[in-house]
């Protein structure tokens, strides 16, 4: 057994390296000074997110008049942010593609994902935070550590999911029981040995405990909150089959009336359906 979740992390072979695909284009994007044909040479390597890239471009998500037909046209139309987005969440997806089914539904587990970075970027926007990519990509991810442990840890995690399964038990708190880590320390640990922004471990790391956050404690509360909304209306299921209880600092946090998540709610559902046949179908293949 792992001593914790970084020991767990550093002894997952290739898992403990990120998406190529994924480094090179922030490589290119945090150095700046990049064309766009330059970007679309990065994302032309992966012939699958070539085909999502094009799709999202020309979807009724972002309404175009015309059809788009070239990765340096998509680029251009979806803009930077959107495409770092589908890059994260399509990569990570791929990573990840030799998971078994057995215990959690692969596809259901990326639709959660995919409705929890949502939801996170659309809280955020309610709150005119800036960057919003990264509450998504924070969302997207916040769950990846439960997939390490399906990996490294199959039969005592299979103990685990079973034990609440007939307990009623929240997944994070038996896996700390028994392990001494949950799967938001392992995500944590693998988005730092990634050397992704910090912004993005810690949330990851805090969002079942936002009052733990630091540095970056509002992007932590809105993938919290993101997570619980995303439970409630069962949009996928990354394995915990209960709702989690909102975090009073994370709620806090927030700031907003609680009437602004009719509009929330509204927006995730007018969203989630699209973006989850763009970017989880076919990603894992």
């Amino acid at each position: 057994m792992y001593s914790n979740a970084a020991a767990l992390v550093r002894g997952s072979d290739k898992i403990g390296s990120p998406p190529e695909v994924f480094v090179r284009l922030n490589e290119v994007l945090n150095r700046g000074n990049y064309s766009v044909d330059e970007l679309a040479g990065i994302v032309a390597a992966d012939a699958g997110l070539t085909v999502r890239l094009l799709c999202v471009a020309n979807s009724s998500f972002f309404g175009f008049s015309r059809k788009i037909v070239s990765l340096s046209e998509a680029i251009g139309a979806i803009g930077v942010n959107h495409l770092r987005e589908l890059v994260t969440a399509s990569s990570v997806i791929s990573k990840f593609g030799s998971v078994p089914g057995s215990l959690v539904s692969m596809e259901a587990f990326w639709r959660h994902s995919v409705a929890v970075g949502l939801a996170a970027r659309i809280l955020a926007g309610a709150r005119k935070e800036l960057n919003l990519e990264n509450y998504f990509i924070a969302g997207v991810l916040h769950d990846v550590g439960r997939l390490v442990m399906l990996l490294k840890m199959a039969e005592p995690y299979r103990q685990v999911i079973e034990r609440c399964r007939a307990s009623g038990e929240l997944l994070y708190a038996v896996e700390r029981e028994r392990f001494g880590f949950d799967h938001a320390d392992v995500g944590e640990a693998l988005l730092g040995q990634w050397n992704l922004a910090p912004m993005l471990a810690e949330a990851v790391g805090a969002h079942h405990a936002p009052q733990n956050a630091e540095r970056h404690a509002m992007c932590a509360a809105m993938v919290h909150l993101g997570d619980v909304l995303a439970h409630a209306l069962q949009l996928g299921g990354s394995g915990e089959r209960f709702v989690p209880r909102i975090s009073p600092a994370a709620w806090g946090r927030f700031g907003l009336h609680p009437s602004v998540l009719g509009t929330v709610m509204e927006q995730l559902d007018q969203q989630y359906r699209q973006m989850v046949s763009l970017i989880v179908a076919g990603a894992g293949k």
